[in-house]
């Protein structure tokens, strides 16, 4: 099936660079970098990675033709060695050094997941980790890891790890009938692009990762490059026709003079994926020498087809810049938004086949362009890892100036990893006419990558620690009354101390990883779904019900409830739903009205009427902006609190309802990582730290017309002065930069307890 066929070491003669491929290559690049440095202007410059993915369709299946128009064959081996050699030198170069930088100046607790992302990584299975992260509703807005960029070369090579044997298989299938040949790309193309639509406008949010990182929803913008490659190859080259190769025999390139220094390293790229050449084209880099004459009849056909080639390559410039400049964080990407820059870079490829005087290429192929098209694998890799590590490690706050100064930096690197590591591994005589062994040398390049964050893993940074704390746990349980319960711990919030203490129960490396049960259960729905899971805790068979409803900031309280229910023999039923407001209040949902939580909420009420529970909790986050918002916002919130009120205390239910608690002002685990004996650079400050003041005075005001009870757990987290520390006693407050973490809000179960309304005893119905 495969051949070991030797590759040219040069191209052959009557071959062209296309120099406006590597120009195009370099507008890509820049926009990624752009986009992630933060230029607004160019906030949709991510497309460039769609750029990037019809270039390397276009140029890797325009090399695999030329293999099998000239031997009938395809040497998979061979491929294969020449991606390990082409990629593996520089991206191992770059993921150790990234994985060196987070172990010194990013997030201590989340090293171990860095170095998780860094096996992945080095595996090309990133995309796939990124996306389950991205379903973990807890873990949605964490930092970027510095190894996330690192998915697009996961997607490629997942694809090429089928391209060529579908393509190899569909040659011999096809046989003389060439046109068959893109029949099986054009049917995946056509269901990956379907995918990509269906996961992106219609699928739940949820799914939103998988939409962006899956090789489901990418695959057709290889697949158009790569059929853009099939359609050219048969334009020119008829059925039966000698191949391009064998067309070359005996053509000598003359290359002007002034042409010959930007050639040379040109000529590097002959073996590389990112070249490609045409027969029917000038010789390499000639750009002085034209199409030949045409007889006077044929002139006119032929400034026509020029002035299409001209026109196809900067209407398809202008749609990518189009979707640069016009798309953003909120635009639904990929779905049909990534048809704007797919078809623009299939554009500007199909008309530069015909090079023209006064087509893109005017600006395309310059020096500068060519050069920088030349780095753009290098820059890509190096600028990400430089923008996430960068300012922790320089200590200043991320900006828009530094981090263009920092990707400068990145560019250099770029340009020294090429001279020093990429050309001279990928043209060293060792790897010469040896596919084994140069595969042998990449699977070695990887193995030392997995192999290296794997035993970093195991050693991630230690953070210090100071004297020991008391323990909330005990010392609340051993308060004789609910006054002193409520003194102790109004004690030990202001007695926090300004390290780390060395009792502290779960360790700081824990606190994010810890799940309750509604998590654990699926029991916290998410974006999409109306309708909860029967989801029971507590004494399954008690009679006494309580029903916990609300968002993820009613499900902070899981842990607290469910220790009180299974203390005084209740029988807890959980509610509650991603970013869900308690209030009847259509909410904002990414650029959308949030109906589904709408929905849910009318049916949660319907099934709390049906339950006919003792007590019914109640708790959202002050996050959120109403979809249609009022010029009174006091007033709207007052009455959506009141209707939910309403219906709740309708059935004879007594109702509580938690005001939010005060935020931290960062992520409080990442913060004390950072800090850990001063913590006090990471506490919060009333009144900053309530989210919206005027929502919690909205919601004090519905309770009191509608006989609801007021619970504020302000006092549990902040202290008389106004200071909300981090940590209170052996318990850490937040798991991230809005929710209790679980042991501390397991800690506040006797003061909740105290505080919550006597439960009606009422026979439930179901």
């Amino acid at each position: 099936m495969t051949r070991n066929s030797q590759a040219p070491e040069r191209p052959s003669a009557g071959a062209r660079f296309r120099l406006d491929v590597q120009g195009l290559r370099a507008l890509a690049v820049t926009l990624v970098v752009l986009s992630h440095a933060g230029v607004g202007a160019f906030a949709g410059g991510y497309v460039g990675v769609d750029v990037f993915f019809v270039i390397s369709g276009f140029l890797i299946t325009s090399l695999l033709l030329r293999e099998l128009t000239a031997t009938g064959e395809l040497s998979v081996r061979r491929f294969y060695a020449r991606r390990a050699l082409r990629l593996l030198p520089a991206s191992t170069l770059v993921a150790v050094t990234a994985l060196a930088g987070s172990w010194l100046f990013l997030s201590k607790v989340r090293f171990t997941e860095y170095a998780g992302d860094a096996i992945s990584s080095a595996l090309y299975t990133v995309n796939f980790r990124l996306a389950l992260s991205g379903t973990d509703y807890l873990a949605q807005d964490s930092p970027p890891s510095p190894f996330q960029h690192f998915w697009s070369l996961a997607v490629e090579e997942q694809f090429y790890l089928v391209w060529p044997l579908l393509l190899l298989l569909s040659w011999r299938a096809a046989g003389r009938r060439r046109g068959l040949l893109a029949a099986p790309l054009a049917l995946l193309c056509a269901v990956s692009f379907g995918l990509s639509v269906y996961a992106t406008a219609y699928a739940p949010r949820d799914a939103a990762s998988w939409a962006y990182f899956g090789t489901h929803t990418r695959v057709w913008e290889l697949g158009a490059g790569a059929l853009l490659a099939l359609f050219l190859a048969r334009r020119e080259r008829p059925a039966g026709a000698p191949g391009p190769l064998r067309q070359a025999r005996g053509r000598v390139a003359k290359v002007p003079p002034a042409r010959r220094r930007l050639a040379r390293p040109l000529a590097a790229l002959s073996e590389s994926p990112e070249y490609v050449q045409y027969a029917s084209d000038p010789p390499p880099c000639d750009r002085t020498r034209q199409t030949p004459p045409a007889p006077p009849f044929g002139r006119t056909a032929l400034l026509s087809q020029h002035a299409l080639a001209a026109s196809l390559t900067w209407a398809g410039l202008a749609c990518v810049l189009l979707a640069a400049l016009l798309f953003d964080a909120d635009t639904p990407f990929p779905g049909y938004h990534a048809l704007l820059p797919v078809l623009g870079t299939v554009l500007v490829l199909a008309g530069g086949a015909r090079p023209t005087p006064f087509g893109a290429e005017l600006l395309l192929a310059r020096r500068p362009a060519v050069w920088l098209g030349g780095l753009s694998y290098g820059w890509y890799l190096w600028h990400w890892p430089l923008l996430v590590v960068g300012p922790m490690a320089l200590g200043r706050p991320a900006s828009v100036r530094l981090a263009l100064g920092l990707s400068a930096v990145a560019l250099v690197l770029a340009w020294g990893t090429l001279r020093l590591i990429e050309n001279p591994v990928r043209f060293h005589t060792a790897f010469r006419r040896r596919p084994r062994r140069a595969m042998a040398f990449g699977l070695g390049l990887s193995a030392v990558a997995a192999s290296t964050a794997l035993v970093a893993a195991a050693f991630p940074p230690p953070i210090s620690s100071d004297a020991t704390a008391p323990a909330v746990s005990e010392t609340l349980a051993s308060a004789p009354d609910p006054g002193a319960r409520g003194a102790e711990l109004a004690d030990l919030v202001a007695r926090s101390g300004a390290g780390l203490p060395s009792n502290l129960t779960p360790a700081l490396g824990e606190v994010k990883k810890a799940r309750s049960a509604v998590y654990r259960d699926g029991c916290h729905v998410p974006y999409g779904p109306t309708r909860s899971p029967a989801c029971v805790y507590g004494d399954r068979s008690s009679d006494t019900v309580v029903v916990l409803l609300g968002d993820s900031h009613a499900a902070q309280w899981f842990p607290a409830l469910d220790r009180l229910a299974r203390e005084r023999g209740w029988r807890l039923v959980s509610l509650t739903k991603a970013s869900c407001k308690v209030a009847a209040v259509t909410i904002v949902d990414h650029r959308k009205p949030y109906t589904a939580c709408d929905a849910w909420r009318r049916t949660a009420v319907e099934r709390i009427g049906r339950l006919r529970p003792a007590l019914v909790v109640v708790s959202s986050s002050d996050a959120g902006t109403p979809a249609r918002p009022a010029g009174d916002p006091v007033r709207q919130w007052t009455s959506g609190f009141q209707d939910t009120f309403r219906a709740l205390t309708a059935t004879g239910t007594r109702v509580a309802a938690l005001l939010d608690t005060p935020w931290p002002k960062v992520d409080a685990v990442d913060c004390a990582a950072a800090y850990p004996l001063r913590l006090g650079r990471c506490a919060n400050h009333l009144p900053q730290a309530i989210r919206d003041e005027r929502r919690q005075r909205a919601e004090r005001t519905a309770a009191a017309t509608t006989g609801v009870t007021v619970i504020d757990p302000t006092p549990w987290l902040c202290d008389a002065r106004g200071n909300c520390p981090v940590v209170v006693g052996d318990r850490f407050v937040y798991r991230d930069d809005s929710h209790l973490a679980e042991g501390y809000a397991e800690a506040l179960a006797p003061v909740l307890g105290d505080r919550l309304p006597e439960p009606v005893r009422r026979k439930p119905t179901s």
